[in-house]
């Protein structure tokens, strides 16, 4: 069974959208790919225990405060089976550059856009260090640069 999920933020709580769910069950159904498509939230993800083999995050933990990551981390690897794999992506740290005065500072350091096309989006800037201590050095197997400046990173 293949599944995926994906979010984005929206006011104190991180959604995915219905919209987003039909791209990807489109996506899948134009390969023959077998899927599971369900909406939820970080702080809860909707599957048992030990569910997946392999998890796919791509640039999802950039858009929820570091706090809210935390919990993120801690319900993806709740769902993982044990030696199973996760692949996160990460913005490039100076990501949105030339849109920063379209955005509030919050306290911890993430950047709330209150104007323009992303208002309402949040985005913290990760350190290649908050990374891996997010995750936890010794889980990851390898952190790696995209030739953009993504961080792309396979941890157990």
């Amino acid at each position: 069974m293949a599944a995926l999920l994906t979010w984005r933020r929206i006011t104190s709580r991180v959604e995915v959208t219905a919209r987003s769910l039909r791209v990807f069950a489109r996506a899948f159904g134009l390969y023959d790919i077998p899927g599971t498509f369900e909406q939820g939230t970080f702080e809860h993800l909707s599957f048992p225990d030990d569910h997946f083999a392999g998890i796919i995050c791509i640039a999802a933990l950039d858009h929820v405060t570091f706090e809210s990551s935390q919990f993120a981390v801690a319900e993806i690897r709740r769902v993982l089976m044990p030696n199973g794999m996760i692949l996160l992506t990460f913005d490039p740290p100076d990501q949105d550059e030339e849109i920063l005065d379209d955005a509030e500072v919050l306290r911890d350091g993430t950047l709330r856009f209150v104007r323009g096309k992303q208002a309402g989006m949040v985005f913290y800037r990760y350190k290649d260090e908050e990374i891996k201590s997010l995750l936890g050095e010794q889980h990851i197997i390898s952190f790696d640069y995209s030739d953009e400046g993504d961080r792309v990173i396979v941890c157990h």
